[in-house]
């Protein structure tokens, strides 16, 4: 292959890659799955997810806490309760676990995925009520999708329907972080988070990676350009 034709496929390319990520714009839909099971029992299609067992009476807070299982980061203003129910706050019902992540009245959560999620997540959502603000879905293109609580709500402690995991499928995009909390009243509780894909380090996004293969592209062009400069000075 000459220096022309490597050109225009390395252009091609690129333009493949860039129109594949305009074509289709970032979303997820969302499904609720009742309680009634043990929480801990991780009833989704993943083994990677977060109990907060070992975090007990912590808070959050600052940098917050990062986890060696899923790398998810959680910053923010929150606290890993111990059951039983406290005035303020309820174990999600079914939930076995040693402890539960619940957020006061506007309190909000950050978390980071460890790995951008390009499958599907999500968590045990305790007593949902219809005065909890919408989560926002953050994506890798810069743009974010807000998400109403599952219903039907009513903040029910032990109901089924008001207790359950909360599932996120992505659509199409990648989902770097999720933004909780910043209830009117009462507390957010959940537990057990869970992720397809679990963080590594050095893991590397398409358009993280996308200057790195323009440059190289490039470099490759320029060195058919020198080869070919050559060629004609030594004739």
């Amino acid at each position: 292959m000459n220096a022309k034709q490597l050109a225009w496929s390395s252009s091609w390319a690129v333009c493949c890659i860039l129109s594949a990520g305009v074509a289709n714009a970032s979303s997820v839909t969302t499904s609720f799955t009742n309680g009634g099971l043990v929480a801990d029992f991780t009833a989704v299609p993943s083994i990677y997810y977060d109990s907060f067992d070992t975090l007990a009476g912590s808070p959050f807070s600052g940098a917050g806490y990062t986890s060696a299982i899923t790398g998810n980061n959680y910053a923010g203003t929150a606290t890993v309760l111990t059951p039983p129910t406290i005035p303020s706050s309820a174990v999600p019902a079914g939930d076995n676990s040693a402890a539960y992540v619940s957020m006061q009245p506007d309190q909000r959560l950050l978390v980071t995925f460890g790995a951008p999620q390009t499958q599907g997540f999500g968590f045990y959502f305790g007593s949902v009520d219809d005065y909890n603000q919408p989560i926002t879905v953050n994506f890798l293109d810069g743009t974010h999708q807000n998400i109403a609580d599952p219903t039907p709500a009513g903040g029910c402690q032990t109901c089924t329907s008001t207790n359950g995991y909360f599932n996120f499928a992505v659509n199409s995009g990648t989902v770097v972080s999720l933004l909780l909390g910043d209830s009117t009243s009462s507390a957010f509780e959940f537990d057990n988070f869970y992720v397809n894909q679990p963080g590594g380090v050095g893991t590397t996004p398409l358009p993280g990676a996308l200057p790195l293969l323009v440059s190289g592209l490039g470099a490759f062009g320029m060195l058919g350009f020198r080869r070919k400069r050559k060629k004609a000075l030594a004739a």
